[in-house]
């Protein structure tokens, strides 16, 4: 928690935080410590893996880590919005990455997909990539896992694969049941993608700000998601029915020299 002479927005006021288009922006540390991770493990190589693509690129933190991980030929990111800044990092491509199809197969694709579109992003994102090198590294909430809607086919449920036949998905099959992650990263600290404006108090009465005595002083907190993880599917391998995933740790905030906290949040 970060003390800050800033007041509230008229939006933090009301309370709406959310980012339109449901946009919660990885911070970079996050992203470089991904890119470190599937670099150390051998998932991702310099030199090899050269035609780069982050999806709903937003700020580009993936793509920026992607450039200093692995020095790609080229790296594009593609999203509906363009953000300032975006196109020192990558190259900008403004389009429904749903829509996007680039000319040649794409080496990896990373990113943070809005959660409400990360099957689609899946799903369209396989499409994409090498069959023989391609790898596809997404950072999802752990719940990704579960729901009986993603696993139709094992759960062999007809009101679900009756809904699932309604949607955009017309196969009736769930995404676990088509395309499964190799490896699967458990960050170790859940990351923060949302900071909000609160008052702040001492002993139950409000701090005042030094520079304006009549306002109370600003803290900023950041709000805090589910778990996180790391989804790897790897091209060769996601179509195997029999691929025994692999769970693996990713200590990004020990990285950052943080020590993890004793209560266990």
């Amino acid at each position: 928690m970060t003390d800050t002479e800033d007041t509230m927005t008229e939006e933090e006021e009301s309370g709406s935080d959310r980012e339109e288009n449901d946009g919660y922006y990885t911070p970079f540390p996050v992203a470089q410590a991904i890119m470190r991770y599937l670099t150390l493990d051998g998932v991702v190589t310099p030199g090899v893996h050269q035609y780069l693509l982050e999806p709903s690129v937003g700020k580009g933190a993936f793509a920026a880590a992607m450039v200093a991980a692995l020095k790609p030929e080229e790296v594009v990111g593609v999203d509906i919005v363009h953000h300032e800044g975006v196109d020192a990092v990558c190259e900008f491509k403004q389009s429904d990455f749903m829509r996007y199809h680039p000319e040649e197969a794409v080496d990896f694709i990373g990113g943070n997909p809005p959660f409400t579109h990360a099957e689609e992003h899946i799903r369209h994102g396989v499409q994409l990539l090498d069959p023989e090198i391609g790898v596809m590294a997404l950072l999802l909430r752990l719940a990704f896992l579960g729901g009986s809607d993603r696993n139709l086919k094992s759960t062999h449920l007809p009101r679900l694969r009756k809904k699932a036949e309604k949607s955009w998905n017309p196969t009736g099959i769930g995404i676990h049941d088509t395309y499964r992650p190799q490896y699967v990263y458990v960050l170790d600290k859940r990351p923060s993608f949302v900071q909000r404006l609160k008052p702040k108090f001492k002993d139950g009465k409000p701090v005042m700000s030094k520079r304006d005595p009549t306002k109370q002083l600003m803290v900023k907190t950041t709000q805090e998601s589910g778990e996180y993880g790391v989804f790897v599917f790897v091209a060769k391998t996601m179509r195997d029915p029999d691929l025994v995933q692999e769970f693996r740790a990713l200590p990004w905030w020990n990285d950052l020299g943080r020590k993890m906290p004793t209560d266990g949040k």
